[in-house]
């Protein structure tokens, strides 16, 4: 249901842009953009360790992952592009205050001490669905649905892991210990999410260029907490990115009031039915 919501919002600014388009009389994104998109992308891929040198290559993990033409991947990256540029050129320049006050900032130093402490280390179980999987936001819902339940978590990871679909579940849901330096070559956000994430806590789900994981922190080593000159900077990208996301919020709201939506999909496969964790 969440990836339908993304869809449905996503559609809704693009029918935006649509419009925008028609008013300039060009593309909101040029073929040139696209292309540099491309090359940025093979370069945060290649930086975060995978096999991927050219676009060549991109478009081959296009395809092989997610059953894409080369037409079709370039038609879904323009729309990304289309949808962040709208929201960041319009939405939130328009209605985003950038400007954070001395006084905002020190209320949350002081209301959020742990976000600004860095741990020494993180011991933590891991639920990893990959990117591509056939019954990936099957499985997704499912381990969400069994944390909102109260599912012991090692339970879920040896049903919905990655290492459970590939039939070894009992590598999966393992206790594993990182120092928070070795955490630092993680995927983006996992370092960040799991710095913050407090002792018996579950994350949400972390989409990353891999697939989506869910953590589940046994215990933390506490490092020394940053001054609050020190985390000054971060503090205010993150009282930025709470604003950025609450007029997200409102404006989507508003404009789904605002327009008819019809939903045309087939009734999704029963998991239960499908035997051997989505393998068919």
């Amino acid at each position: 249901h969440q990836a339908l919501e993304r869809i449905i919002e996503d559609k809704i600014v693009l029918h935006l842009v649509k419009s925008q388009e028609q008013k300039d009389g060009k593309p909101y994104i040029a073929p040139e953009q696209i292309e540099q998109e491309l090359k940025n992308r093979v370069k945060r891929l290649k930086d975060d360790g995978f096999p991927v040198r050219t676009v060549e290559d991109l478009y081959r993990v296009f395809q092989d992952d997610y059953g894409q033409s080369r037409k079709e991947a370039r038609q879904f990256i323009k729309e990304r592009m289309s949808v962040d540029k709208y929201m960041w050129g319009v939405v939130y320049r328009q209605r985003v205050n950038s400007w954070v006050t001395p006084q905002q900032a020190r209320y949350y130093y002081k209301a959020n001490p742990k976000q600004f402490s860095m741990p020494l280390e993180v011991t933590f179980r891991q639920i990893f669905i990959k990117r591509g999987r056939p019954d990936a936001e099957l499985a997704i819902e499912a381990v969400e649905k069994g944390l909102v339940d109260g599912a012991p978590f090692s339970e879920l990871a040896q049903t919905y892991d990655e290492a459970a679909f590939e039939g070894e579940p009992e590598r999966a849901g393992r206790r594993k210990t990182r120092s928070f330096e070795e955490l630092k070559g993680w995927l983006f956000p996992i370092p960040q999410k799991l710095a913050i994430t407090k002792t018996g806590e579950v994350t949400s789900r972390i989409d990353t260029a891999a697939g989506t994981h869910f953590f589940k922190v046994d215990d933390v080593v506490e490092g020394t907490p940053k001054s609050f000159g020190e985390a000054l900077e971060e503090i205010q990208d993150q009282i930025r990115g709470d604003r950025r996301l609450n007029v997200r919020k409102r404006f989507l709201a508003e404009h789904r009031q605002r327009t008819r939506i019809a939903i045309f999909l087939p009734p999704l496969p029963d998991s239960k039915k499908s035997g051997n964790n989505g393998k068919n």
